[in-house]
């Protein structure tokens, strides 16, 4: 399989990484407007590069793309992509007014879209839901980096999570809102309260601390900032019949043993793969299992964990979070 990767950034470069590791890798070209840029992908990972989409697809002929370029930009490329008839991978979406729209020409082409959500992968997002398993519970959970923080090699103002319409603090809520819908219900209800801690360059809040209740009864409280200086998820959930505990790391997961009366470790891999030039939090399992859940689904038309129907009612919830 030929695959187009638009946009040669850190997750561009990520993604060529984990599908040339793969077993069955596919061929793959990128697009990036920077010469040197490409220049830098090209020696890294020995593949064709072009300055546009137009161009790949002329010349390379591939069946599907990655989209890892900023979001702000994914609705034009989406829409490209969706024209040359090719099933669509795509990153993170903070805007989705065109969702409808590219939903209707995708089914005309006969093309598959498919959305990221990383934390859908995670192993113990998929434990907690199964521990849950649909019971009324109530959680605690903190998510918060310092937004130099993020992307530490490159000025925090030339990063789309500086920018208001895609904001950090947006951006991590539609990160982890899906994995919490699934994991606890749909949310059925929202309190907020936002302001501003830090003295950075940004024209939104740089945090929010949310009450979520969610169908069948669970209750939430959410801190999501872009001002905590040591990156974190913390989580806490709790009943009459569980307590676990997870610190965003995949040997941070416990639940307590209510007989022993003490915690006990989850243990749910055996190899982990990580960045190190990215918080701890951050592992390259989940990353490589969507991927490969996006093939299966091309290939073998397995319907995903999440879908596009699924982020339209996350950008929803995180609209009237920001109260959008």
């Amino acid at each position: 399989m030929k695959v187009v990767v638009v946009g040669l950034g850190s997750m561009g470069r990520r993604r060529i990484r984990l599908m040339q590791a793969m077993p069955d890798a596919p061929e793959i070209v990128g697009v990036n407007r920077s010469a040197e840029r490409r220049a830098q992908v090209e020696g890294e990972f020995g593949i064709r590069t072009f300055a546009t989409l137009a161009e790949a697809v002329a010349e390379a002929k591939p069946q599907a793309a990655f989209l890892c370029t900023a979001p702000a930009s994914h609705g034009q490329t989406v829409m490209e992509c969706i024209a040359a008839g090719l099933d669509v991978f795509m990153e993170i979406n903070l805007l989705g007014g065109w969702y409808a729209e590219a939903a209707a020409k995708a089914k005309e082409k006969g093309v598959r879209l498919f959305i990221s959500s990383t934390p859908v992968y995670r192993r113990e997002t998929r434990y907690i839901a199964d521990a849950v398993r649909g019971a009324p519970v109530n959680y605690i959970y903190h998510c918060g980096q310092y937004l130099p923080d993020w992307h530490p090699w490159e000025d925090y103002h030339n990063f789309f999570a500086a920018k208001k319409e895609t904001n950090g603090c947006r951006e991590i809520l539609c990160v982890e809102m899906p994995w919490i819908e699934k994991a606890f219900g749909k949310v059925e209800s929202v309190q907020v309260m936002s302001g501003r801690l830090t003295s950075l360059d940004i024209d939104f809040p740089d945090h929010y601390m949310i009450l979520l209740r969610h169908e069948g009864g669970t209750k939430g409280f959410y801190c999501q900032d872009v001002v905590a200086r040591k990156g974190l998820r913390r989580l806490e959930v709790f009943s009459e019949k569980l307590h676990i505990f997870w610190e965003g790391t995949p040997d941070t997961l416990s639940e307590y043993d209510f007989e022993a009366k003490a915690l006990r470790p989850v243990k749910l891999y055996d190899d982990v793969v990580q960045d190190g030039r990215y918080n701890a939090n951050i592992i390259e399992n989940a990353y490589a299992d969507e991927i490969a859940a996006f093939f299966d689904y091309v290939k073998n038309g397995v319907t995903p964990p999440y879908t596009f129907e699924e982020d339209a009612h996350t950008l929803a919830v995180v609209d009237e979070i920001e109260g959008r």
